[in-house]
């Protein structure tokens, strides 16, 4: 519209995380990565990759490790979109005993899955 500033970023609705909710999500996440031996050479299939999730200033942030940090907001209690790129989304999954266990991270119609580090 007129007059109004453009970031480029969309904007959500605002859902509020305790810091206990935001420390549960906090920690590693790495993508596995499968690797083989191929003609004696070891083969290495997909890209090695990992998060940092930081729970720092109230605010959750993402530290891709190959990227920049970004502040994830939260749009719901395991949704959260980059601050930083609207196109960007993290979700947090739970496994069969109600811990988190993964991370999911959809650009567009990508997605890329990382296991939480012991």
């Amino acid at each position: 519209a007129e007059g109004w500033e453009s970031t480029g970023v969309a904007k959500v609705p605002a859902f509020a995380l305790s810091e206990a909710e935001r420390a549960e999500l906090a920690g590693a996440y790495g993508v596995q990565v499968n690797a083989r031996v191929v003609g004696g050479r070891i083969a290495i299939e997909g890209m090695p990759a990992g998060f940092q999730i930081v729970n720092e200033g109230g605010a959750l942030w993402a530290k891709p490790s190959n990227g920049a940090k970004e502040r994830l907001v939260p749009e719901g209690p395991t949704q959260f979109v980059s601050d930083a790129n609207s196109g960007r989304r993290y979700e947090f999954v739970r496994d069969t005993d109600g811990r988190i266990d993964r991370l999911v991270l959809r650009v567009d119609d990508a997605a890329l899955e990382a296991v939480r580090a012991p």
